[in-house]
């Protein structure tokens, strides 16, 4: 039979093509390949099956409109040259498609790989899970739930947000008046001058020889305790402004920890999102390398089988143990990552980074969050009206405007109502009330007034200073929506760039391989396809999720971060 194959096969040689023989003593055939000196065309291939060896796919036919033309025939061997037999010879090897069941236009493929096609790193550690003792399943929208109730930044944000609001509720309490009381007591021997009204309260305890009405008792003789009690309150009518710009300083400042909440809420948000999505790259991308590695193991196997019959040279088997050498070495890498990947979420979403997290998707796709129709123009006006950094800062600036106020205050004279009442004698028991009401009029400069007039320029600067952070803040927030929209329109075009990367170098590496079977191509062209082919699926991956990744950025950029405009397809879009 193999006679007759080569004999009709040689019919198409142009001149007289020189057999390779084989010296007597060789061992084994050469592993050279005859040059193609004209291509053949319509010839049907074969694909037969060795016992040892899997059964690989081959096409119908060569067609003569292929520019790379038909695999040629082998010159007729010499007689000690060892041919395998026709039953046992792949004539034909297709390149195994590692991306077929991968992607789909827009999407790809995420789901767990099977475990015996991933590396044990460790006897101890399942190869998926690594260090994990527990494995669980989420997608963005429960991601983004957990994230709002355990994110630690989130509750920082709040626990400052409600300092700030009990700061400003005590400066109101400045409105309303000081109220007090006190109780001294004395142990007292000696005298005292007080006026006659007020002997009776020391008759039981004091010399009271020598009044008579009208006059003054010049001294009291007073022997045992003393007590002095009183209650009082104090009312200021005037402080300068302190008491009034005070209270609205600390509602300015309340406002801004209540922005500063919502910009920590939206920055969780988008911290959770773009880890989740990272999450669904590194499994993406664990399942390219599970199949570049079973790409090369095949090729190492063809390669193999036909040296030992002469139809490849060691040099070809070395470069195959190398390829998979690499591409195993990938896999770990990829395994490390993956499993990194999800102890970075769940960081932000603090939840026990022993139990192994990873997307219940099995398929993610290009997500557009933002309608394309929508104008830059228009998603510049949506961050100033939206962004809370915008109105943090603002509130900011109107509390250093507001402190100046309060900075000049104790340039001011102050006015206060206050109104006692004392109780005097030997006991509590033993006391008669006393009322005094009163005003308190004062004016007291620090340093002849320069301690408080440096203190007001010095508030100045710093309204200034708040009022260029707001600017600033304003300037990078249009920078932020100018990038992030121009970084979905790269994004967008390279997912349809390299899903015709995928289609070229996937066809490059079959006719590589279709090349290297029939004696047309070397062994490093195979490799050589493999990887562009690898490396183009890693592209396809990236483009997808670093689309998403920007759709969320440029949601989070405009300052309309929420679970529902995170995972709802178009949700922003023009008014109407």
């Amino acid at each position: 039979m193999t006679a007759l194959v080569l004999a009709a096969l040689s019919n198409d040689w142009v001149g007289s093509q020189p057999a390779f023989s084989q010296e007597p003593g060789d061992a084994q055939p050469p592993a050279l390949r005859p040059p193609l000196a004209k291509p053949l065309t319509n010839i049907p291939a074969r694909s037969v099956s060795s016992p040892g060896v899997g059964r690989l796919p081959a096409r119908q036919s060569v067609s003569g409109s292929n520019s790379l033309g038909a695999p040629p025939a082998l010159a007729a061997p010499m007689q000690n040259t060892r041919i395998k037999p026709p039953e046992e010879t792949a004539d034909i090897v297709e390149p195994p498609d590692i991306g077929a069941q991968l992607f789909e236009q827009d999407s790809m493929l995420i789901g767990k790989p099977a475990l015996q096609a991933l590396i044990t790193i460790d006897r101890e550690l399942d190869p998926f899970t690594l260090d994990s003792k527990t494995a669980n399943q989420l997608d963005l929208k429960r991601a983004l739930q957990i994230a709002i109730n355990n994110n630690l930044d989130i509750a920082i944000s709040k626990s400052e947000e409600q300092t700030e609001r009990w700061n400003y509720y005590s400066a109101l309490g400045n409105f309303l008046p000081n109220v007090g009381t006190s109780y001294r007591e004395f142990w007292t021997h000696g005298q005292i001058g007080l006026p006659r009204s007020a002997s009776n309260l020391f008759n039981s305890f004091g010399n009271t020889n020598g009044l008579a009405a009208g006059r003054r008792l010049d001294n009291v003789d007073i022997d045992g305790p003393f007590v002095i009690s009183n209650a009082f309150f104090q009312y200021y009518g005037y402080r300068g402004g302190r008491i009034l710009f005070g209270a609205l300083q600390a509602k300015h400042t309340y406002r801004a920890a209540k922005a500063g909440r919502q910009a920590s809420f939206n920055d969780a948000l988008l911290a959770a999102a773009t880890n989740y999505y990272n999450l669904v790259l590194s499994q993406a991308l664990l399942q390219i390398r599970v199949k570049a590695v079973q790409t090369s193991e095949e090729q190492l196997r063809v390669n193999t089988d036909k040296r030992e019959f002469g139809l490849a040279t060691e040099l070809d088997v070395l470069q195959s143990k190398t390829q998979l050498s690499r591409d195993r070495q990938d896999l770990i890498d990829q395994q490390i990552a993956r499993r990194t990947a999800a102890i970075k979420l769940a960081d932000t979403l603090n939840v026990d980074m022993g139990a192994d997290l990873s997307p219940s998707e099995s398929w993610i796709k290009r997500v557009r969050l933002i309608d394309p129709k929508v104008k830059v123009e228009n998603l510049i006006s949506l961050a100033i009206s939206n962004r809370p950094e915008l109105k943090q800062f603002e509130e900011q600036r109107l509390a250093a405007k507001r402190n100046i106020v309060v900075a000049s205050a104790p340039l001011q004279p102050t006015f206060a109502f206050n109104g006692n009442v004392f109780g005097i004698g030997p006991g509590l028991t033993k006391q008669e009330a006393l009322f005094t009401l009163g005003i308190d009029a004062r004016w007291a400069l620090s340093g002849l007034g320069t301690v408080d007039a440096t203190k007001i320029k010095a508030a100045k600067l710093q309204a200034r200073t708040a009022q260029l952070q707001a600017n600033k803040e304003l300037v990078t927030i249009l920078d932020q929506v100018r990038s992030s929209y121009l970084q979905c329109l790269d994004t967008d075009k390279k997912i349809d760039e390299t899903t015709n990367e995928v289609e070229s170098s996937h066809e490059q590496l079959r006719l590589a391989q279709l090349r290297f079977a029939n004696g047309l191509g070397t062994n490093l062209d195979i490799i050589t396809a493999q990887r562009d082919y690898t490396q183009a699926l890693i592209n396809k991956a990236e483009a997808i999720i670093d689309f998403n990744n920007a759709q969320v950025q440029l949601v989070h950029d405009v300052g309309l971060t929420s679970v529902d405009t995170l995972t709802t397809a178009q949700s922003v879009r023009n008014s109407p």
